[in-house]
């Protein structure tokens, strides 16, 4: 693998100990406010670029969820990400467009969710770290990044067996460039995210990991559509599957991926 980048890569570990308090519900599905469980999450997926060229990603969502209750009913928990790529997309690191392999940015977050304001309704807030591991795009983007989110959680009682609106929006801002090179980061991310408990243990997610995207630096947009279907086949272990397609925007990102998450809870 090109370009180890140890250093931080063991900061990111000194980091995830540090969150070791817990990680929040993910984007895809928000954790009940009585009974939240660590947990611990893969995700594999192959896009296809606008470019032509394509990407192969295992996140070794060393999302290792610990969550941490405290008085007052409010929740504190984190999250650590560690993405690797696998890929043909030309850039800085890979002028060749050649099929290389590398470690991608690598991120922390740390969440803060509300006691009820409403029944079955939450508020919360989050600050996510990222972490420049990947080096050289189409590995990295070579920045230094933070981005706060906010959110809600309404899980809508006596509806089907369950079902959960979970919207979240998300600003990224780079705030430190590890080169010269680096391109200035202002972006807005909207997951407009609904799951659907379903009979017999299935479920239907709807943009669990892959947001419309607002690109402040460029005035674009990107629209994609995501949902995924999968099934608690035991107690401790989900399996999902599922993609994402464009449906309209000009800011120029995949034109369609494929995705499979497995969640182990503890």
């Amino acid at each position: 693998m090109a370009g180890s980048p140890s250093i931080a890569i063991l900061g990111m570990a000194a980091a995830a100990l540090s969150l070791a308090t817990g990680a929040a519900a993910s984007e895809r599905v928000p954790e009940p406010p009585d009974a939240p469980k660590p947990r611990f999450e893969t995700w594999f997926d192959y896009q296809e670029n606008a470019d032509d060229s394509g990407q192969y990603k295992y996140k070794l969502t060393a999302k290792v969820y610990v969550p941490s209750g405290t008085g007052g009913g409010w929740r504190f928990t984190g999250r650590v990400d560690v993405p690797f790529l696998y890929t043909n997309k030309a850039g800085s690191g890979n002028p060749d467009g050649d099929w290389k392999s590398h470690v991608g940015d690598s991120l922390t977050e740390l969440y803060a969710t509300s006691p009820p304001i409403a029944p079955h309704l939450t508020l919360g807030g989050s600050l996510r770290l990222v972490w420049p591991t990947g080096g050289q795009p189409p590995f990295g983007a070579e920045q230094y990044q933070w981005a706060p989110s906010l959110y809600l959680d309404y899980r809508v009682p006596d509806l089907g067996y369950g079902t959960i609106f979970h919207p979240l929006a998300r600003y990224f801002m780079s705030y430190h460039a590890a080169s010269a090179d680096a391109a200035k980061i202002r972006k807005l991310e909207l997951y407009p995210t609904v799951t659907f408990d379903l009979p017999d243990r299935w479920f239907i997610v709807l943009y669990p990991e892959n947001p419309i995207v607002y690109n402040e630096i460029t005035g674009q947009w990107f629209v994609p559509f995501e949902a995924m279907a999968g099934k608690d086949i035991a107690e401790r272990l989900r399996l999902g599957f599922g993609g994402a397609v464009k449906l309209g925007g000009n800011d120029p990102q995949y034109q369609y991926l494929i995705e499979a998450m497995l969640e182990w809870r503890f």
